[in-house]
């Protein structure tokens, strides 16, 4: 409930002279006179629920190598996605800290090296507290723990240790009362809902293990991995089996989170060819990826985030954004899965490589507002 509007005396001139109006609402049906000074409380109209863009972004590092050329070349991006661990006690000395002077979201993750212990130890908690309160003021900031748990869960004794700290991190960050400060847990991508997938085991688990009414995002991190014969990025998110099956049932990755109503981050995404990758920096892939392909899959991807958001749009509710809608897509730019995935290259013949040149097109265009 909230204060509407509060009652002012208004004047009639006629031709014998001005009388006061006389003014009355209808409620359930029925006329109610008002009083001059009496204040109409009631419940605020819902704003309108709008369809936006997703924001263009790219994850990965170091930023000066795989950040800054990129971003040089096709943008400048409104967000970035960046990784720390722990401790740290500024902002300014974390990998986000470029971001405030770019005005860039920042979706930024961090991993306590031993989670339980930060979980039962105070002071660290209070050191991630006192570094909240040294993100500047009005900077946007969206954060994720231990992101990607089910390839980590050795690091805790039971999912139910990584749920309590989702839900730890996510006290302290809405207790700062900061709209630009946001929480949300970060899952892999649809294998983690597959049930050919050793993370199966987990699918009854993820919904009972956390608060999910604290969060206000979702993030996941989801890549093509096989070339010839990749799904698309549509087919894999939206159908059972990473897109294998012909089903939609509630563990299709996005129907399972649609029924949260959160926004969700796809904090990671790329296209690489996992069978051909040795997972060393210096090994370039065998057969990589024609350069057409990837920038097929990458505007075929993006036409359909924004058909997805058209059907699932955004609105506000007590100042936070509700819909599933997808709010960023930040490629993951850097070469720990080979020479495939990285949107890099240099400017030959006054064009850019086909996948740098396509990434910039998408870019350009979140930028554009919908019409």
């Amino acid at each position: 409930m909230g204060r509407l509007a509060e009652v002012e005396s208004w004047e009639i001139k006629t031709l014998s002279g001005t009388v006061q109006a006389a003014m009355s609402i209808m409620r359930d049906g029925s006329e109610v006179p008002l009083a001059q000074g009496q204040v109409i409380v009631g419940e605020e109209p819902p704003a309108p629920a709008t369809w936006v863009k997703p924001l263009i972004a790219v994850g990965g590092g170091p930023e000066s190598t795989q950040f800054t050329p990129l971003n040089t070349q096709i943008g400048p991006m409104l967000a970035r996605r960046s990784y720390d661990g722990w401790p740290l006690t500024t902002f300014a000395s974390s990998a986000a800290a470029s971001d405030v002077a770019a005005g860039r979201h920042s979706y930024w993750s961090f991993k306590p090296p031993t989670p339980l212990t930060f979980m039962s130890s105070p002071s660290q908690q209070q050191t991630f507290s006192n570094f909240l309160d040294t993100i500047p003021a009005g900077h946007e900031v969206t954060i994720f723990v231990h992101h990607e748990p089910e390839n980590n869960m050795d690091d805790f004794p039971d999912i139910q240790a990584w749920g309590a700290l989702q839900n730890m991190v996510a006290d302290i960050v809405h207790s700062k009362n900061r709209p630009t400060l946001r929480f949300g847990p970060c899952f892999m991508g649809p294998y983690t809902f597959d049930t050919t997938s050793s993370y199966y085991q987990w699918i009854n688990d993820w919904q009972t293990v956390m608060d999910w009414s604290k969060f206000d995002v979702i993030g996941i991190d989801p890549y093509a991995t096989i070339y010839p014969g990749t799904r698309s990025l549509q087919r894999m998110l939206t159908y059972n089996n990473s897109g294998a099956s012909s089903t939609q049932q509630n563990t299709a990755m996005f129907t399972f989170l649609a029924q949260f109503d959160i926004p969700i981050c796809i904090a990671e995404w790329g296209y690489y060819r996992k069978q051909a990758q040795g997972h060393n920096n210096s090994q370039p892939p065998v057969d990589p990826i024609p350069e057409a392909e990837v920038a097929r899959w990458i505007h075929e991807s993006y036409d359909w985030m924004k058909v997805w958001n058209q059907a699932h749009p955004q609105r506000m509710e007590g100042g936070k954004a509700r819909g599933c809608y997808i709010e960023v897509a930040s490629w993951f730019n850097y070469t720990l899965l080979g020479s495939d995935c990285p949107l890099t290259g240099p400017l030959t013949g006054g064009s850019y490589p086909l996948k740098v040149a396509a990434y910039g097109e998408i870019v350009a265009d979140s930028k554009i507002p919908p019409s």
